[in-house]
């Protein structure tokens, strides 16, 4: 994908698709965050050579309520 911002082609992806996202920076959480809420089942895998994912809280949700 060639770019991170275009939120419409982002949602073009097939819910049932796997993704990779290159980088695990506050953008990229962005973008996992973005296909999760509009239904995306099929893994997301976050990669980088040298940052981890950063620490944010946890958000109760019904289930875990």
């Amino acid at each position: 994908m060639p770019d991170s911002w275009d939120y419409q082609r982002i949602l073009e992806i097939p819910p049932d698709e796997p993704v990779s996202v290159i980088g695990t920076s506050l953008s990229a959480i962005d973008v996992i965050l973005l296909l999760r809420a509009h239904g995306h089942r099929a893994p997301i895998h976050a990669v980088s050579r040298f940052r981890p994912l950063p620490k944010v809280p946890t958000v109760p949700t019904a289930s875990n309520t």
